[in-house]
């Protein structure tokens, strides 16, 4: 089964890819010198994986509904809204500040028909010293980027949406 965001991944070891180094004082863009890559789609034209993509909107536009239908269709190689094939079913990680997993998210994926096991909320456990009581929280970035990255790469996450 391809996953295209581990490939992603792979392509891109070198961490100064697509930054400008400095070479006797003259910056210069790094993939001059490796050449132009190719990209990976999960959705042909629309959502490339391992990039950067920005769904924003008012609340109550329905953007969680869409982001997970997005959620949907990459954990089970649906067909895409313009009837393109579908990716290979990998797994999606969330974030979600704004809708609980239990009261809204899972019956959303449930209604979709969403592959659930192949769906991850991305969360931290931790003990309250002061109390031992075990408590779950939503992740913060940068301070559990780590974590995520593991969770990405343990997963086989093609798609990650916060």
């Amino acid at each position: 089964m391809r996953n295209p965001l581990a490939e992603r991944r792979r392509d891109d070891d070198l961490p100064d890819r697509d930054r400008l180094r400095q070479s006797g004082g003259e910056a210069r863009p790094a993939a001059r010198r490796r050449g132009a890559g190719r990209i990976a789609w999960l959705w042909p034209g629309y959502l490339a994986a391992g990039k950067l993509h920005v769904l924003d909107g008012d609340p109550g536009l329905g953007t969680s509904c869409l982001t997970l239908d997005l959620a949907t269709r990459v954990s089970t190689g649906k067909r895409w809204p313009d009837d393109a094939q579908g990716c290979d079913p990998v797994g999606v990680l969330l974030l979600s500040a704004e809708d609980g997993l239990a009261d809204t998210i899972r019956p959303r994926l449930d209604a979709a028909s969403a592959d659930v096991d192949r769906v991850y909320a991305f969360t931290v456990r931790e003990v309250d010293p002061r109390t031992g009581a075990r408590l779950e929280r939503l992740a913060t970035l940068p301070g559990e980027t780590t974590r995520l990255a593991r969770a990405i790469t343990a997963r086989d996450v093609g798609l990650w949406i916060r």
